[in-house]
């Protein structure tokens, strides 16, 4: 006879590798731009934390995005910055 094991570990924390924050101009209409639209859509899909990119820094300029990402970030432990460099 096998007895139900009972689970003392907390639930799963999903954790999104793959966040791009900021305008683009082919975003389809229901993708988060900011951080707050940003954050309700984690919350929708029960997403933990995020690796986040900003789409100023991967596709106009990098010194700029960056700067961008890492303000419109602070202070928020969901959000973990990713920094764009170049080679």
């Amino acid at each position: 006879m096998t007895l139900p094991v009972e689970s003392t570990a907390p639930p799963a924390s999903l954790f999104d590798a793959n966040v791009l924050l900021g305008p683009l101009p082919k975003r389809p209409a229901d993708a988060p731009e900011d951080v707050a639209a940003l954050l309700a859509t984690m919350d929708h899909y029960g997403v933990a934390r995020a690796l986040v990119t900003h789409s100023e820094a991967k596709w106009r300029d990098v010194a700029t995005g960056n700067s961008r990402l890492t303000r419109e970030i602070a202070g928020n432990e969901r959000l973990v910055g990713c920094w764009t460099v170049l080679p």
